[in-house]
């Protein structure tokens, strides 16, 4: 569990520092976190149905 507290401060403090920001950045930085959301999501889903097929 020692991992998951560690994320768990690297996740407050990236927070803390997207709130510190002006709005500009905030834009981009959301972009970017959703994009990469998306794309794990869409890896994992991919993964999934050629691990049905196979």
């Amino acid at each position: 569990m020692a991992g998951y507290g560690h994320y768990l401060k690297t996740t407050q403090k990236y927070i803390e520092i997207v709130r510190n920001s002006p709005e500009r950045v905030r834009k981009v930085v959301l972009v970017i976190t959703a994009s990469a959301l998306i794309s794990l999501v869409f890896l994992g889903w991919i993964e999934c149905l050629s691990g049905k097929t196979r």
